[in-house]
């Protein structure tokens, strides 16, 4: 689900959000120590004007210390989004990344 905040724009946020929720999952994915777990975590992601990474942050994280260990090392390896965020996105970007298990 995602945690962002109101107004005029909500929907292009959300949209966008919804959008860089998915890619990060996709990375996180990729990790077999991550894909073999059951997980809800929130990450706060703060991005430029381009879509690079500036500051990501697990700030809730799972509770189980080697899945959190390999979350944090992804996280970590995350230089750039799939794309721009739309302008006047409210920054950290707040999304709750859930596995599919």
């Amino acid at each position: 689900g995602l945690l962002s905040g109101g107004g005029a724009d909500k929907q292009r946020f959300d949209f966008y959000a919804s959008s860089v929720q998915q890619d990060l999952f996709e990375h996180l994915s990729e990790n077999k120590e991550i894909r073999k777990n059951r997980y809800s975590v929130i990450v706060h992601l703060w991005v430029n004007s381009s879509g690079k990474v500036k500051n990501i942050k697990l700030i809730k994280p799972s509770g189980i210390a080697n899945l959190d260990g390999a979350l944090r090392g992804v996280l970590a390896q995350i230089d750039r989004v799939n794309s721009a965020p739309p302008e006047g996105m409210p920054q950290p970007i707040r999304l709750r990344i859930t596995s599919r298990i």
